[in-house]
């Protein structure tokens, strides 16, 4: 053995970051005080949960049962339900320039908000609700409008431009859409 200290060094080093690694592991979740990250998530796209923490409310009116403890917790604000939910995307700028602002990124875009509809990583999105039901987990592309302008966007400037879009009817003013 050419030097026992390096070796000893390395597998205490080792035994520590295991050490570290398990009790992060059963540290509590801020957002969910109670469940830890040993509780069970869901395993697969049907959202079945191995364990027996999960918990399941009473049956609403829609037929179908808000799923709690999976980490992922209603917290009051609106939730978006329909089936599909519709993305409306505005490309704001110069779209027919070079680099990343072509039509090509426009059509890149406007594919992945279209293929992304029940695929496995926005079924999450079902394992979320209010006290009314869950989210449908699926989107769809529900339109697409340009605004040309060379203008850094303020938050001012954003939530102007969003009602100018709305209100000249390239976009329709959608309650249950994003």
């Amino acid at each position: 053995m050419k030097n026992p200290l390096k070796y000893t060094l390395a597998l205490l080093f080792v035994l520590l970051a295991t050490n570290f690694m398990m009790s992060q592991a059963l540290k509590q979740h801020v957002d969910n005080p109670g469940q830890t990250a040993m509780d069970p998530v869901p395993d697969d796209v049907n959202h079945t949960h191995t364990g027996s923490r999960t918990q399941f409310l009473p049956a609403v009116p829609g037929g179908q049962a808000v799923v709690t403890g999976n980490g992922i917790n209603y917290h009051g604000g609106p939730v978006l339900k329909s089936n599909p939910v519709p993305i409306y995307l505005i490309f704001y700028g110069n779209w027919s320039g070079t680099g990343s602002n072509t039509a090509a990124t426009v059509s890149l875009v406007q594919h992945f908000i279209s293929t992304l509809g029940n695929s496995p990583i926005e079924l999450v999105a079902t394992t979320y609700g209010d006290t009314t039901g869950n989210v449908s987990g699926n989107v769809s592309l529900g339109g697409t409008a340009f605004v040309s302008s060379s203008k850094n966007l303020t938050d001012r400037s954003l939530q102007t431009t969003v009602s100018n879009v709305i209100t000249s009817g390239a976009l329709p003013r959608d309650a249950n859409g994003v």
